[in-house]
């Protein structure tokens, strides 16, 4: 069970660094495809629109830090994820992202990324939303 539920945060981690490699490359297109309800909120794809603009660059995609929710939940849950990351030698970037887990260990996982903030400060956390 133990396995299942870290299984379960890693998926929550890779979707929503899928998404940071999509943003750092500017592919708009892909990362409003990405995030679950995107496409129909016209809010969501301009901020997706200016995450892709403003945060693409050249180099590796390295993810610095992962925070989680410190709560553990066997069943399904909605949190916020506070994303350290950076491109090649550039300076950290702090995002927060708006994960859904739907399912159970027993089921399994279906994880959907909610939103993406805009960047926050390096050492700001991300309170209850994205």
């Amino acid at each position: 069970m133990v396995a299942n539920l870290l299984s379960a945060q890693s998926a929550e981690r890779s979707a929503v660094v899928d998404l940071l490699r999509l943003q750092a490359r500017g592919d708009e297109r892909a990362l409003v495809a990405g995030i679950d309800a995107c496409a129909s909120d016209p809010a969501c794809v301009t901020a997706a629109r200016r995450h892709a603009l403003r945060l693409r660059g050249e180099g590796k995609l390295e993810v610095v830090r992962v925070d989680h929710p410190s709560r553990y939940s066997l069943m399904s849950r909605t949190a916020t994820l506070r994303v350290v990351w950076k491109l090649g030698d550039s300076l950290t970037t702090v995002q927060c992202a708006r994960v859904r887990r739907a399912g159970s260990l027993v089921e399994g996982f279906e994880i959907s990324v909610l939103s993406l903030s805009d960047p926050i400060g390096r050492e700001s956390g991300c309170g209850s939303g994205a």
